[in-house]
């Protein structure tokens, strides 16, 4: 796998390849030779927590063993960047057809590896990038690891992320294990987070992970990959009252015809805005 080289200036963000910004050049050395992690070791989760660079002794950080500085910045502070993002099922439950096949149960990132990047490259037309882990663990792993960053945890929680972007570092994605097609929808829904710096306005935030998912969701289904088409569908959900201001915004822009990865480039570019 490969990221996508450095963009430079990025001027008015007119494609995919200008938006996105990746250097995987300058963060920190990983262990883990693949961006698909092993559920059995977790204990690095935080080692590029909130260091723009190696620093002399820096490692891997075990989550019994309490850190209270992570390469000179405090672990409160970096928390107070409220760099997690949380998906739940409604999420993907809303685009998974209730009458579709039973999907087999996933409990590891690496036994879909090849599903992860296929989707990925018929969405965006570039390999997965380099800053980003995926990983697929079981319920009680995901409850600890989000403790990690002081957020409240929900057992509707299907999936976070931490978007270390900002600072050159891994992004980290987490999805809870179970069947493939609920999970290949949720890790869409996170790569959206992660794949480019966060939003000031976390109702554009929370649009531009939407827009990116609908457009994997597309690209799933058009060269059904994992053998998913008909397990997805891309009618609009009923309104039932879970949906918030940001999916309607990205679904009532897709009625009128913009397709989904067009609404994601406008607003990580900057050039859509929700009002209000």
């Amino acid at each position: 796998m490969s990221g996508y080289s450095a963009c430079g200036n990025c001027g008015s963000y007119s494609s995919l390849e200008s938006a996105v910004n990746y250097s995987s050049s300058s963060g920190p050395s990983y262990s883990m030779s693949s961006s698909y992690s092993d559920s059995s070791n977790l204990s690095y989760l935080v080692e590029a927590a909130a260091i723009s660079a190696p620093t002399k002794n820096i490692a891997a950080y075990d989550f019994d063993i309490k850190k209270d500085n992570y390469g000179g910045i405090s672990l409160n502070n970096y928390n107070a960047k409220k760099s997690i993002t949380n998906s739940y099922s409604h999420i993907t439950d809303d685009f998974l057809n209730p009458n579709r096949p039973k999907s087999i149960f996933v409990g590891d990132a690496a036994e879909i590896k090849e599903f992860i990047e296929e989707a990925f490259t018929a969405t965006t037309g570039r390999e997965f990038p380099k800053d980003v882990i995926v990983h697929i663990i079981d319920e009680k792993q995901m409850k600890k690891a989000h403790s990690m960053f002081g957020n409240n945890w929900n057992s509707e929680i299907q999936g976070f992320a931490i978007n270390r972007k900002d600072r050159g570092l891994m992004s980290e994605i987490f999805i809870k294990k179970g069947e493939l097609d609920r999970i290949m929808l949720t890790i869409g829904h996170e790569i959206g987070h992660v794949l480019t710096k966060k939003l000031n306005d976390m109702r554009e935030e929370e649009a531009k992970a939407f827009a990116f998912s609908l457009a994997w969701m597309k690209a799933i289904k058009q060269n059904n990959i994992a053998n998913l088409a008909t397990s997805i569908s891309l009618s609009r959900p009923a309104m039932n009252g879970i949906h918030d201001i940001a999916l309607d915004f990205v679904l009532n822009l897709r009625s009128r015809g913009k397709e989904a990865l067009d609404i994601y480039k406008e607003l990580i570019g900057g050039r859509l805005k929700i009002a209000g």
